[in-house]
């Protein structure tokens, strides 16, 4: 939506032109007119361009009271904003412990900076093993690769068992990291592990990034639609999917290790892999965190007439809503809560011929801009028949929800670094890379965004429009315009795109998919890497034009070494009914 002072300055510079027009024309109306100087007159042109902008404002808004609405059902992305992010390392704050130690999801982390208090949560689950890397070693040889990582055991046990598969950060660095992804999964022969000077061959069990809704950073509780999140957490929040899973014991369950002793993990590439070294590289304890965290307002009163309340929010922004709650006072009894329900859900419900009780009432959020062009939160109270509750016998509200702060972006490496109550004392924490930008909420037409979950196979037959599909997650171009560039500069990589329908059995019958071969210029790209990272996330993208009994098999070709990936195979994520 364009903002209301562009608008302002259209209707005050249409109006003087219009007046400057009308007094050649009518001479004696001059002094009547702006451009005669009177202060009040002057005023007056100011007061009507702001009226006719502000109308014309909701005008072009492109009914946000429909395209909200749809969203709200389907995908919640659009309407909330994006948090800033970081890397969390843990590490032991006597240089070892001696045994594992778990972090839950959704650990309250801290950092204070200008007197502010900002508050982060892991976005995973962190097993802190009881190990210590201690040293990355890069070889070459005979045109192949090998990275070998040297720990070191410090449990008490006189054997290791692995709890779950070790994950470690590829490196702060972007350009190393995604090289160092592209190698893992897709020129990794070999993984050994050698230990009491005796190498044990095991199978690859080194994974790498797995888009899964259950593995997304920005949190969403309509997941169906969840490929079309891939892409922003791609652009918008790099870091956060630069992590590998390795299984070191695989099915042995345990290695037989004393404690002190140190074993090295190498894998074996089929090629030179094109980097220096892997000083920083690899790095253990370490999950994606974001700024959220739980708040409330003020009790807000219900008023006579009005059906229609501003939230009063304070320097933080909103990300979602909990609940709404309210309580009915009677005299000298206490009151029971009341809470209200979101009208997407009751309006789902009556669509399955459910009733509400006539005491249900709901609630619909509403994003939009003042005049200022500042965010601004309402919430719409209706009845039990979807009209306006002007009249209640209710006093007040509550609203509960999840809050993120735009100032936690002026946030440096090591600020995060007051652990919160479920994380154990033995662990200190700090963060290792920047805090990534906020992102307010794109409160501008919605409609385009719409339009993704109509992706289709007819999109495949034509290459322009899959560049047009995939510029609508351009979704800030005006607040970062070097991002802006570079989404423009991997969208522009894209050459060409056959798709195919093929077959393959599973679990003896047959199931019909979509072979896709997509040709890519890496020369539109910073490195192989990072062209591998933007395929893979559109592999999983071109599986919401699938049914959930199909799926996506996708090759990439370089189009000048004409070098060629085999990318995972994708289910379809469509709903059949």
């Amino acid at each position: 939506m364009e903002s209301f002072e562009n608008l302002f300055r259209d209707e005050l510079d249409y109006l003087q032109q219009l007046m400057a027009h009308q007094a050649k024309s009518s001479p004696h109306l001059s002094d009547f007119l702006p451009n005669s100087g009177d202060a009040d007159v002057a005023r007056l042109a100011e007061g009507f361009s702001a009226l006719t902008a502000r109308l014309r404002q909701k005008i072009i808004d492109d009914f946000p009271e429909i395209t909200q609405n749809l969203l709200a059902d389907v995908w919640h992305l659009p309407l909330r904003p994006i948090p800033s992010t970081s890397i969390i390392h843990f590490s032991p704050k006597k240089h070892s412990i001696d045994k594992a130690m778990s972090v839950p999801k959704q650990s309250q982390l801290f950092a204070r900076h200008d007197g502010n208090t900002f508050s982060f949560q892991t976005c995973h689950d962190l097993q802190v093993e009881p190990l210590t890397l201690l040293h990355r070693e890069l070889t070459h040889s005979a045109g192949n690769s090998r990275i070998t990582l040297t720990f070191r055991y410090d449990g008490r046990d006189v054997s290791w068992q692995q709890a779950r598969p070790l994950r470690l950060f590829l490196s702060e660095d972007k350009t190393l990291a995604a090289t160092l992804m592209l190698w893992l999964e897709q020129y990794l022969t070999r993984i050994t592990i050698q230990y009491d000077s005796n190498p044990l061959s095991i199978d690859p069990v080194v994974t790498g990034w797995e888009p899964d809704a259950d593995n997304l950073i920005l949190p969403t509780d309509k997941p169906d639609f969840w490929p079309l999140q891939l892409l922003p957490e791609l652009f918008y929040l790099p870091h956060v999917h630069d992590f590998i899973s390795l299984d070191i014991c695989n099915e042995r369950g345990s290695l037989p290790l004393s404690p002190g002793q140190q074993f090295a993990v190498s894998f074996e590439f089929d090629g030179a892999i094109p980097i220096r070294t892997v000083e920083g590289a690899f790095i253990m304890h370490c999950v994606p965190a974001i700024n959220l965290y739980r708040a409330q307002t003020a009790k807000i009163d219900f008023q006579q007439d009005q059906a229609c309340y501003t939230l009063p929010l304070p320097d933080n922004q909103l990300f979602s809503i909990h609940s709404v709650v309210s309580q009915q006072e009677p005299e000298n009894e206490p009151g029971e809560p009341k809470q209200f329900i979101p009208i997407s859900a009751g309006a789902l419900a009556a669509r399955r011929n459910l009733t509400y009780p006539q005491q249900d009432f709901f609630y619909e959020l509403r994003r939009q801009q003042d005049a200022f062009d500042r965010e601004q939160c309402q919430l719409v109270f209706y009845q039990y028949d979807a009209k306006p509750m002007v009249r209640s016998h209710l006093e007040y509200f509550i609203c509960h929800y999840t809050a993120a702060d735009k100032q936690a972006e002026r946030l440096e490496p090591g600020m995060i670094s007051i652990p919160g109550e479920t994380i154990q004392s033995d662990l200190a924490v700090r963060n290792i890379t920047p805090v990534t930008p906020y992102y307010p909420v794109m409160i501008k037409t919605l409609w385009p965004l719409l339009s993704l979950l109509q992706l289709n196979t007819f999109y495949f037959n034509d290459i322009n429009a899959i560049k047009a599909l995939l510029k609508v997650f351009d979704l800030y171009p005006e607040r970062n315009v070097i991002l802006s560039r570079n989404i423009q500069r991997s969208i522009d990589g894209l050459i060409n795109i056959v798709a195919r329908p093929i077959d393959r059995l599973h679990k003896g019958l047959p199931f019909r998919g979509m072979g896709i071969t997509l040709t890519m210029d890496e020369h539109c790209y910073e490195g192989d890497g990072e062209m591998y990272k933007f395929a893979v996330a559109l592999n999983s993208l071109f599986s919401v034009s699938q049914t959930e009994n199909s799926f996506i098999c996708m090759d990439v070709i370089q189009l000048h070494s004409q070098e060629q990936w085999c990318l995972p195979q994708v289910d379809g994520h469509r709903k059949i009914m």
